[in-house]
This record gives structure tokens, C-alpha cells and sequence, in this order.
């Protein structure tokens, strides 16, 4: 695939709009997560480097069953009365690392309106380490709707932090897209 502006040149793809929105919440890596999501948003016509509107584009475009009880629990989310006059909305934020702090970091700034930008160095989440969630955290990613699209979300089973990693990129992705992984810093030796 040929790289266009930071995304791929647009592709044919034969799924439905259903169909990738069922991949993108069971996507499993982070490349695979950013490509769905690229292809989803092309096969609704919404541009998600549209920060503004890409969130109310995709809720108005994609109406199954699944689509609409995950809007309903972001929207929720998004009406909380922190949230509702958009205090940062004049901020831009830089989050640099795409671990679980850094990505829900970048949900809350963007849900308080700020621009945010994630970055990552990592082409990947290659992570395998057991994750301890405490009850808050629990209880606030259900209230993003993290059982929407990972029924098994703290079912007893060991939960890899990886697995967590996608779960929050997917609701980064859906309320603010500006991510960019293999970034590196170089340092100049004058």
C-alpha cells in the first residue's frame, strides 16, 4: 500500500459499514485498530481528521443496534455536566506515549474540548503484562462502553494490558483522531 498524506491511498473494501465498525471493536493490534478505523470512516464518507465533527458524523451514519448502544453510553459520557461547556476548548494538548495513562489522558482532554495530539514510538503493542485494574477504573471504562465491544471486559479472565491498549485507542479514536505511532525524537549534536 502506498502511503498519501499519512494515510494509505483509499483501497477497495468489500465490507459493509457494519462489518468494519464490528472489526474495528474487535480489531486486536494497533495497526490493525488505526487501518480499520481509516476504513470504516472512508466507507461512511467522514473524514476523521475532522476533530470537530468526526464523532457526530460517524454516530448520525453508522445506526445499527451495536452502533447506537455504544453512542448512547459515550454520549452519556460527552453530556456529564464537566464536559458540557467545553472548558479547554482553547488548550492543545500533546500526549506523548500511547500507554493506558497517555490514552485515557487524551480522552478526558478531548472530552473537555482541547485539541489533542497522541504520539507513540511504538509501531505496535507488544506489551504482554498481566493489567490490575482498581473498581474506579473499572467502573469508568464501563461507562465508556468498554462492554460494548469487549463483552469479556473484566470476566475473571487474566486481561493482558494490551487488550486494554485497543480498548482505549478504539474510544480515543472515536471522539478525537490524532495519533501518530513511530515517533521518535532525534537529538541534534551542534
Amino acid at each position: 500500500m502506498e502511503v498519501e498524506d499519512g494515510f494509505f491511498k483509499e483501497e477497495i473494501c468489500t465490507l459493509t459499514p457494519d462489518e468494519l465498525f464490528d472489526a474495528f471493536l474487535q480489531s486486536s493490534g494497533l495497526g490493525d485498530t488505526l487501518d480499520v478505523f481509516r476504513k470504516l470512516c472512508l466507507s461512511v464518507d467522514v473524514n476523521p481528521r475532522n476533530h470537530k465533527t468526526c464523532y457526530a458524523s460517524l454516530k448520525s451514519k453508522l445506526t445499527s443496534w451495536k452502533c447506537k448502544s455504544l453512542w448512547t453510553k459515550l454520549d452519556k459520557r460527552v453530556e456529564h455536566k464537566d464536559y458540557k461547556n467545553k472548558p479547554c476548548v482553547k488548550n492543545k494538548v500533546l500526549i506523548i506515549g500511547a500507554g493506558p495513562c497517555g490514552l485515557r489522558t487524551a480522552i478526558e482532554a478531548a472530552l473537555l474540548g482541547a485539541y489533542v495530539v497522541v504520539i507513540e514510538k511504538r509501531d505496535r503493542f507488544s506489551r504482554n503484562n498481566v493489567l490490575h485494574l482498581w473498581p474506579f477504573l473499572i467502573v469508568d471504562l464501563k461507562n465508556l462502553g468498554a462492554k460494548k465491544f469487549f463483552g469479556q471486559f473484566c470476566a475473571g479472565a487474566i486481561d493482558h494490558i494490551s487488550k486494554y491498549l485497543i480498548l482505549i485507542l478504539v474510544l480515543y479514536l472515536l471522539l478525537e483522531y490524532r495519533y501518530f505511532r513511530n515517533c521518535r525524537h532525534k537529538m541534534n549534536s551542534d
